[in-house]
């Protein structure tokens, strides 16, 4: 190839080019156009509740019990909406429940509807129960019913 045509077929390739770059440009100017402006972040309501972190899973253990059950009452607290009946905060503390608690809790849930409709005597429950069985006045067993120790 002689260089007058390669000249030329370099000068047509970027005459080319240079629409292909136009017309890019002219897309992207329109799409610009049509796109509608992002959403403005919306300030939260007055009587949104703040989030929250989710209580730790509590295992038994007597250094906890009263920050677990303390945290547990913040979080209902702060979200009225979800927790606004008693059951539901029963259920929920039952899930939070883990090792030694956990063991213990099944027996007394049975044992006593109580526990499923007041979230005030189960966490009394498992005060009572930890408070016995921490001094040595309670048996740490699951079998014995709700006067297990956890």
């Amino acid at each position: 190839m002689d260089p007058a045509e390669l000249r030329e077929i370099i000068v047509r390739q970027g005459a080319l080019i240079c629409s292909f770059q136009d017309q890019v440009e002219a897309l992207a100017t329109k799409r610009k156009r049509r796109r509608p402006p992002p959403p403005r972040a919306s300030p939260a309501p007055h009587g949104e509740s703040p989030r929250l972190a989710m209580p730790e899973k509590y295992d038994g253990s007597a250094d906890r019990c009263r920050g677990f059950l303390r945290q547990c009452e913040n979080f209902f607290a702060h979200q009225p909406e979800v927790y606004h009946d008693e059951g539901t905060k029963c259920a929920f503390l039952l899930s939070l429940l883990m090792g030694r608690a956990l063991d213990w809790a099944p027996v007394v849930w049975d044992a006593d509807p109580q526990i499923q409709t007041s979230f005030t005597y189960f966490a009394g429950m498992i005060w009572e129960v930890l408070r016995v069985s921490r001094w040595g006045q309670g048996h740490l067993s699951p079998v014995n019913g709700a006067t297990s120790g956890i």
